[in-house]
This record gives structure tokens, sequence and C-alpha cells, in this order.
């Protein structure tokens, strides 16, 4: 059914480029889906239909749960999964990060905030309230709106005592595409590489992607997705998670250009990815998001859950082939 769902979905446009035959394409999905556990929206999301290398160099999603957590060591460190723990790790080694926010004893609250759950990541569970005429109001799917004597209770209510709030943070001003609250949140991927000596390892900032909010949203999770030259701070086009959808070059709407564009603070970054990582020595890979605030960079959380796709889609090409791909091999055969 799976096979059938997105042949349907997505053969018309390949087709209708020329890239394959009826015959070939369906043969070609059912095939890599029985024999090589591909799933169908993959195929089209990679365009594996005119790729020349083995699929054997992509990392599926199904994959990455189970390869990761084996090349972590399956190590649990809570001050990744706690952000609580995690600022104060932040904290403990002066690495920048948001101010956390108590409700009940601010005397004076900010325009907006943002309130998350203390575990998890992705942006799940993110919240921003701003100030409204008739007391605040809540980025749910309705624009609720509260006023203030009841906005602990309300808090309390949605997410009992999980929850951290946070002064929300604004982009730089090199993101003029994008409203200043909607941030942007640079990802990079850090990993601990065999240095050519062969007797050291040491933490190498391995790829940057850039997560932009759509139109629309209000946050970066299921964004588009931009390579960042790490070296540079140059940007690629956009591209979405959506199969077969094209690159973009302008952010939609404002006609405003993104790629060729630079990011500032693309050392610092790196640097502050790189020696946050130095404090997981059980972690060999971890992803690290940043966000670009007019006064620099400002560490938001680490993940041990790597998207992989994220690589693969800006860069167009398996992770196979790329630096990461290298260095997961590594340490596959150890």
């Amino acid at each position: 059914m799976q096979t059938l769902s997105a042949y349907r979905a997505f053969a018309k446009q390949v087709l209708e480029q020329g890239a394959s035959t009826k015959s070939k394409l369906l043969i070609d999905v059912w095939l890599l889906a029985i024999f090589k556990s591909v799933p169908p929206r993959m195929y089209f999301r990679y365009r594996l239909f005119e790729r020349q290398e083995s699929v054997d160099h992509w990392l599926l999603d199904h994959q990455i749960s189970a390869l990761f957590p084996k090349l972590n060591n399956y190590a649990v460190d809570m001050r990744i999964r706690d952000k609580q723990l995690f600022r104060q790790f932040c904290l403990q080694h002066g690495f920048a990060h948001p101010a956390n926010l108590d409700i009940n004893k601010e005397q004076v609250l900010p325009e907006q905030f943002i309130i998350k759950p203390k575990s998890g990541n992705g942006g799940r569970g993110f919240m921003l309230i701003k100030r409204h005429r008739l007391g605040w109001q809540l980025s749910d799917d309705i624009g609720t709106v509260i006023n203030t004597a009841d906005l602990a209770e309300t808090i309390n209510v949605l997410y009992g005592d999980n929850f951290i709030i946070q002064k929300q943070l604004l982009n730089h001003s090199a993101f003029s595409f994008i409203a200043s609250s909607k941030l942007v949140t640079l990802r990079i991927f850090t990993g601990w590489v065999l240095q050519e000596q062969g007797n050291r390892y040491e933490v190498e900032a391995l790829h940057g992607v850039l997560f932009i909010p759509k139109p629309g949203q209000q946050t970066s999770n299921n964004g588009y997705l931009v390579q960042v030259d790490l070296l540079t701070g140059e940007l690629g086009n956009m591209h979405s998670r959506k199969p077969l959808s094209r690159s973009l070059s302008h952010y939609p709407g404002l006609n405003k250009k993104v790629a060729g564009t630079c990011l500032p603070y693309i050392d610092n970054s790196v640097d502050l990815a790189m020696r946050a990582h130095a404090h997981f020595n059980r972690h060999v890979f971890l992803a690290w998001d940043i966000a670009i605030t007019q006064q620099g960079a400002v560490l938001l959380e680490a993940n041990e859950n790597f998207d992989i796709a994220a690589i693969q889609i800006t860069m167009q090409c398996p992770v196979g082939s790329t630096a990461l791909g290298k260095a997961c091999l590594h340490h596959c055969k150890l």
C-alpha cells in the first residue's frame, strides 16, 4: 500500500520530467522496497531514480534509530536530555545560553517569551506567548488569549511542572528575509575523529545545516533546510523535506536572497559546538542547535538523535560520501 500510495503521489511528476518510464519506475520502487527496505517516500525524497550511487550509501530514517545509539556507545547523559541540566552545564563552562524566567517572581515580564518541556528536542512542545491588549496570546492553533491572572495556572495545566520559560531570542539582522522573532537555527554536527597520526581523537565540526521557518511557521521545525559552509558561513539553496520539491535561492513571498549570503559569527558558532562536545567523551557524534543573535552565537541544545536527512537533502548526496559518513565508517569498524 505504501508503495502504491507514494507512486501515485509522485510518479506523475517524475514521468513529466522524462526521468524514467512508467514501468521502470514502478519496478524500481517495488524492488528497492522489497529487497533493500527502502521506503517509497525516501525513494522519491532522494531522487534515487536518477542517482548513480548505490542505495546502500544512503542512510534512511529507520536505520538511524539503530545506528547512532550504537555509535554513541548507548551513552545516557542527562545533561543532553534535561534542559535544566543542560543550562547548568552551559553556565558552568561559560557557554552562552538563553536566560530562564520565573513568571511567579518576575515583576515585569518581557513582551514575548517561550515555554517548552524540560526534556525532548526538535521544537516539540514549544509555545510562544506574546503580550496582548487583553493579557497574553498563545501560539496554539487558535491563538488563545488569556488574562494575566490566569497565565501561571494555564501554563501549569498545559505542562504540569515539566517546563522551562525563556526570553524569546531575536535573529541577527543578517536574516532580513524573516521576522526577527521567528528564530532561525544553525545545527552543527560534530564528532570525535581519528587524526592523521592515528593515535588520538579530536572533536571536529563535520557539517552545518540552517533551519529556517517556512511562511506561516513560528519555529524552524519542519522548515527549510540550508547547507552551511562551516569555513565561510556561505549559505546554499533552501530545501524542503517534501519529496521532489524544488530548491529555492530566495525566501518565498519576499524575494530576498538566501543562497550566497553569509552567516555572521560562523567561527564563534563552530568553536562553541566543538568546545561543548569536548565535555561529552562517550558520545562520538552530537548535533548542536545554535541561535545567531545580534550579540553573538547562543547555544540552545544538544541532540544525540541525528537528523541525517537534513545533511543528505542539503548536500544532495548520500551520507556515505560525506565527512560524517567517513567518520561513521571508522567507528563502525571498531
